[in-house]
């Protein structure tokens, strides 16, 4: 394992705690990846902090007019390979399911948003 990534929460108060497990774990070479809505307040806080995290990605405040509002969403996965997956999160609960659609020749055309989950996904 070359890395873990962290995407949400208190980044650096997780970093720390990654970092002690990975070292305890035999694990130091093992690198800590923060990303999720970082800004330049976020970084300004992660170095205050000494977190130890060995690279960061930044999206949204990169690539988005700070006077223009964006949406700061996740897509989470929920199959693959034809087994359920789900990332689980502290304090989290599942949203709205996305459902990918196929055409006959098994290439992606759309996905569709539900406020339910559904118990089959729409092929």
């Amino acid at each position: 394992m070359r890395a873990v990534r962290i995407d949400s929460g208190d980044l650096a108060a997780l970093a720390k705690r990654v970092r002690r497990i990975l070292d305890a774990g035999g694990l130091g070479d093992t690198g800590i990846f923060v990303s999720g809505g970082i800004d330049k307040g976020t970084l300004t806080e992660l170095a205050r902090e000494k977190a130890p995290i060995d690279g960061i990605g930044i999206g949204t405040s990169l690539v988005t007019s700070s006077d223009t509002p964006a949406l700061d969403c996740a897509y989470k996965l929920q199959e693959y390979a034809g087994l359920p997956r789900r990332k689980r999160s502290t304090g989290k609960r599942p949203g709205p399911q996305v459902w990918r659609r196929y055409d006959r020749y098994g290439y992606m055309m759309a996905d569709v948003l539900s406020k339910a989950t559904v118990t089959n996904a729409i092929h």
